[in-house]
């Protein structure tokens, strides 16, 4: 079994299944980003947050909805960020509430169920205030995005 730092392939596949589930009943796009370390902006996780998610085209979605929960494994840190759309309906607080929901559940039960949890709850956020159109189309994949410095 392939093992990165962080997750395994298999572990990897159960959190783009969880991505798939959480996308069937909205407009929302989620992308799921582990990097070993955030070191080429010493340290600072919001900013290679906020590169990831223009990298990875969260901020080209149709309506403005994509949502990144994104690790960064040496730091221990973890940043939710969403595209404009959402953020004029969700507050920051709810998206810190989560991160902290994760920090606890990967402590207690892994980290692969604690960011399926966190997927799924994201996922009833986005269907709340972006239920899904009949014309909808995945536009971003569901694959778990591992970088290694």
């Amino acid at each position: 079994m392939e093992k990165t730092e962080f997750l395994t392939q298999e572990e990897r596949d159960l959190i783009a299944a969880a991505v798939n589930t959480a996308e069937e009943t909205t407009a929302g796009e989620i992308r799921v980003v582990v990097v070993s370390n955030s070191k080429k902006y010493e340290g600072d996780v919001r900013k290679n947050a906020e590169e990831a998610f223009r990298k990875y085209g969260l901020q080209n979605t149709k309506d403005g909805t994509g949502v990144l929960i994104f690790l960064s494994v040496e730091e221990r840190r973890i940043e939710i960020l969403a595209d404009k759309g959402i953020n004029e309906k969700v507050a920051q607080s709810t998206w810190d509430a989560m991160i902290n929901g994760l920090i606890i559940k990967i402590r207690q039960n892994g980290a692969c169920q604690g960011i399926c949890d966190v997927v799924a709850e994201v996922g009833k956020y986005l269907t709340e205030h972006f239920p899904i159109q009949p014309d909808d189309v995945n536009e971003l994949s569901n694959e778990v995005i591992v970088e290694t410095n």
